[in-house]
């Protein structure tokens, strides 16, 4: 998949949101791209954007070749069984007056990914691949736990077999314990299917664990893209490094590959109200005079790790 120039604008009483503005990347086969960023950065909107639950402003979505409907409606339907997503809040994306057995059925039914009229069949097979007891196709949501729900979630998102998963925050509502059992489940998955991920998260550690590649967002621009091991030992950004230095560890050899620690200054500002030039500059301790009037173009500053700042631009 290839996401060129992707911008997605809000109208609002207080004036335009540019939640998404103008971001590049592609995912190749059997990869997790990962997308991280603080609350406000952008990143779900970019998950709901490719999706087609949210139409762009501008920009294009590239699947296969195929350039993508703005809306998910009009889409063909191979083409919405090859992409699915997980949301970040398994209680709000099922629907409570339906059991487990017909939220699962459903898109069996629909896409036809299950050969014969016993769907119940099917619907065990998915249940036992999530490791859930075939009885619970009996259970409604409200009868779950956190990690059983998001664990119905991945499991109706493969029951198309599809290529590529967007996961919105998979793991951000559950405990410790659950959060390990989805994020080894996806690791399976993506073995056994070949899949592509796009893995939306807060969670710089987790990147780390599942990312092939690495995105930042902030105030919903791209600021540096990387391999997750390059990433890790060589953030170029400014805001990337004062992301890492904040990340908690727990041996001295993690300490060590840290970046020194670099102090945060203020808060995100609102996204109404976006500061001229580059949008991290109040917050960056290496901020110049330029920054504050012209926003940097991305650059690659070494192969294959592109970064957006003014250190890099000359």
């Amino acid at each position: 998949m290839s996401v060129k120039n992707l911008k997605r604008h809000f109208s609002t009483p207080s004036g335009k949101v540019k939640a998404v503005d103008g971001i590049s990347f592609s995912v190749a086969r059997e990869e997790t791209f990962g997308i991280v960023g603080e609350s406000g950065s952008g990143k779900s909107t970019v998950a709901y954007t490719i999706m087609g639950i949210y139409p762009p402003t501008s920009g294009e979505v590239i699947f296969k070749g195929v350039k993508l409907d703005k809306s998910i409606k009009k889409r063909s339907r191979s083409l919405r069984k090859e992409l699915q997503i997980v949301f970040q809040d398994p209680g709000s994306s099922l629907n409570p007056k339906r059991s487990v057995e017909q939220i699962l059925e459903l898109p069996l039914k629909v896409h036809g990914t299950f050969k014969g009229s016993d769907y119940r069949t099917g619907v065990e097979e998915l249940l036992r691949m999530v490791e859930l007891p075939a009885h619970y196709k009996d259970r409604y949501p409200r009868e779950l736990g956190g990690g059983e729900k998001q664990a119905v979630a991945v499991a109706r998102a493969i029951a198309t077999y599809p290529s590529l998963i967007v996961l919105d925050e998979p793991t951000s509502a559950l405990d410790v314990s659950a959060q390990a059992k989805v994020i080894r489940m996806l690791i399976q998955f993506q073995k056994k299917f070949h899949l592509s991920y796009v893995f939306i998260t807060h969670n710089l550690s987790l990147m780390r664990n599942v990312a092939s590649r690495v995105a930042i967002m902030y105030l919903g621009k791209v600021c540096e893209v990387a391999s997750a091991p390059e990433f890790f030992t060589n953030p170029l950004h400014p805001y990337t490094r004062m992301l890492l230095s904040a990340i908690p560890v727990i041996t001295s050899e993690e300490e060590n590959i840290k970046p020194r620690k670099v102090t945060s200054i203020g808060e995100i500002p609102s996204p109404v109200n976006v500061p001229s030039g580059c949008s991290f500059h109040p917050r960056c301790h290496r901020r110049m005079e330029i920054c504050a009037r012209v926003d940097p173009v991305i650059v690659e500053a070494e192969k294959g790790h592109t970064v957006r700042c003014h250190l890099y631009n000359s």
